[in-house]
């Protein structure tokens, strides 16, 4: 799902506003208006066909995680991979740690955008900067990929249809809502890349710390401990994450009870906020505390021994595997009787593929 946040990517197509989240900063595309996006014909399909090395096909279903892949024209509908993806252009962090985590990062990835950091892209690895003013789809077609990776919202039917329809490449569309959607992306790239068995590590590894965390939070009695999420300012009062949002889903998981009922990422006033009296304040790593005290004057001194700033909130908006190390620190902070990020379990056990710096480095912080 997409937040209203600090580092969001808005795409403005006509009059409709797009918000989308998990990246920093932001970049604002606008139709060419000589151009209508009703003039352009895009095809898209969910199930993308694999021939493995002894000739079986397999059926990569992409509505398993909620995405779909945008296909050329010349293709006549359908998409037929030989063996595996071998040139990828990632153009989302979830998507560039995930080929990461697989195993399939070295060997597939020619490009990524300038927010997938983890890992740190290496010389042969090209960064494109998706902003308005410098991205050039030539750069794209200069990797010469086999297919690009994105997710909903970064980009408009004119600059899809470039890359799909002129350049002939086709145009994946990842984007998971919630932990088994996660885990079905694992498995769809897995299926793509020809790692297929390290995503049945990655979703073992999981599920296997989802029943400790399980476990961990029945332990809990009593009522849960509410909270609201500060996204930053808005026109109002404060943005927030309510329900049908992935935030919505991790405190979901960790016991916790968003104050915040309505859907989506309301803009709520100071008075809106103060009726809502959460017990805790989740902040993000953009917080300003001047800017917090004029869009809630008075609320943050009521509150302010029961803050805790998240200082790299990427873990809360990129819908990955990494989910796991936010939900066990988020709730050690809230329930550290019961919840403790020691607890969980080697990723590297499981797939052999060590992560440094560990996922969990850079979310600790303090209000």
């Amino acid at each position: 799902m997409q937040s209203p946040a600090g580092r969001t990517l808005i795409a403005i197509i006509a009059v409709v506003v797009v918000i989308v989240a998990g990246v920093s900063g932001f970049v604002i595309y606008r139709n060419d208006s000589s151009s209508k996006s009703s003039s352009i014909s895009l095809d898209t399909a969910s199930l993308v066909y694999v021939n493995d090395s002894s000739g079986q096909s397999i059926a990569v279903n992409l509505a398993n995680s909620d995405s779909f892949v945008y296909l050329p024209n010349s293709l006549g509908g359908s998409l037929v991979i030989n063996h595996s993806l071998k040139r990828i252009v990632s153009l989302i962090p979830s998507v560039t740690t995930t080929l990461y985590a697989l195993g399939a990062y070295n060997r597939t990835v020619v490009g990524v955008d300038q927010y997938s950091t983890y890992p740190t892209p290496p010389p042969d690895v090209k960064v494109i900067y998706i902003e308005e003013t410098s991205f050039s789809v030539e750069e794209i077609a200069n990797l010469s990929p086999d297919a690009v990776m994105s997710t909903t919202g970064y980009f408009t039917p004119q600059v899809i249809n470039q890359i799909v329809n002129v350049l002939n490449i086709p145009f994946f569309i990842f984007d998971p809502n919630n932990m088994t959607q996660i885990e079905h992306q694992n498995s769809e790239l897995g299926n793509l890349t020809n790692t297929y068995s390290n995503a049945t590590k990655v979703n073992a590894w999981m599920n296997e710390n989802l029943a400790i965390l399980h476990s961990d939070t029945s332990r809990i009695h009593g009522n849960e401990t509410s909270v609201f999420y500060d996204l930053g300012p808005g026109s109002v009062g404060l943005y927030t994450a309510g329900n049908n949002t992935f935030i919505n889903i991790i405190f979901s998981l960790d016991h916790l009870r968003n104050v915040v009922t309505e859907s989506g990422y309301p803009d709520l006033s100071s008075s809106q906020i103060e009726n809502l009296t959460p017990q805790w304040i989740v902040l993000d790593q953009y917080y300003n505390q001047s800017s917090f005290n004029q869009s809630v004057p008075g609320y943050l001194s009521q509150i302010h021994d029961h803050a805790i700033r998240i200082a790299n909130d990427n873990f809360m908006n990129e819908n990955d595997f990494r989910t796991i190390y936010i939900l066990f620190w988020l709730g050690e902070k809230f329930y550290p009787d019961y919840i403790s990020l020691d607890n969980v379990t080697s990723f590297s056990g499981y797939t052999g593929i060590h992560l440094s710096p560990s996922p969990e480095e850079g979310i600790n912080g303090t209000a």
